[in-house]
């Protein structure tokens, strides 16, 4: 399902478009049918019950317009009846529609309608595009990415802004979705942190373990020492202790070729030395 939040939203709805074998995302219609009973029957199965005809008298009518308009500003849904004493819930197609008789009032029902759609979807299910000027909304509900699923982008039906599937944010462009989370929540929101984490990827910048700034390294040893006052080693990241770091305790290889020759160099000098005695 796609909703479209606007100052005047509109659900719409169609038939679901698959993007490939294992992902479905299903836009809904375009056009709002004159007969809303799907809608209002796929939500009263459930949560609400059908009030008696009695409240659709003059007092009740005015009453469900009122308590329809609160819902509405509230964006809450079901819409509690405003008899008191009764527990029941409005129905949109049945206690509502009759009283909203005017041009505004069919704006007004296209809305709460919207917000009843809404309600069906699981607050945790619920995806809005990343798009600030978009909104839109998806659904979500029993929708799993596959481990092995590599191609996870996607483009909002609304406004053709990418976004990712997998971490349901904006398109993390030159960053695996593991890269992705792996950084620090406050970094994951703006796109331009993305991009500046994409650009140390290619450049092969390194954070310092202490105050977290990029360090690149021009030439020279492992060794860092950050204007923090830290000193960490460049390849593993870990930080020097009492002048020891990773770089000290894992030795390359051509240091044991430097221990041989400086080993046979010593033995020359003392057999020398032994020569002059």
């Amino acid at each position: 399902m796609v909703f479209t939040r606007a100052s005047q939203p509109m659900m719409t709805r169609s038939k679901g478009q698959a993007r490939d074998d294992k992902i479905h995302l299903a836009e809904l219609p375009k056009k709002r049918k004159a007969n809303t009973r799907d809608a209002g029957s796929q939500i009263n199965s459930k949560r609400v019950q059908t009030l008696d005809t009695a409240v659709q008298d003059a007092r009740g009518g005015g009453l469900s317009k009122r308590a329809s308009r609160t819902s509405l500003k509230d964006k809450t849904y079901p819409i509690s009846c405003p008899e008191i004493g009764c527990d029941c819930s409005l129905d949109p197609e049945v206690d509502i529609k009759p009283v909203f008789t005017t041009k505004k009032d069919v704006k007004e029902y296209g809305e709460l309608l919207d917000v009843a759609a809404i309600s069906c979807i699981p607050k945790k299910d619920r995806f809005y595009c990343p798009n600030p000027a978009c909104s839109a909304l998806y659904d979500f509900t029993d929708h799993t990415v596959p481990a092995r699923c590599k191609d996870v982008s996607r483009a909002c039906h609304s406004c053709s802004h990418k976004f990712c599937m997998r971490c349901q944010v904006a398109w993390h462009d030159s960053l695996s979705c593991t890269a992705f989370q792996a950084l620090p929540a406050e970094e994951r929101s703006s796109s331009a942190d993305i991009q500046i984490h994409a650009l140390a990827k290619t450049e092969n910048w390194k954070r310092c373990p202490s105050c977290r700034y990029f360090v690149e390294r021009l030439e020279g040893c492992a060794f860092m020492a950050c204007h923090c006052g830290c000193n960490f080693d460049f390849n593993t990241g870990q930080p020097y202790e009492n002048g020891i770091g990773p770089a000290h305790l894992f030795a390359p290889e051509w240091v044991d070729d430097h221990l041989a020759m400086m080993a046979a160099n010593l033995a020359q000098l003392e057999a020398l030395a032994a020569g002059h005695h």
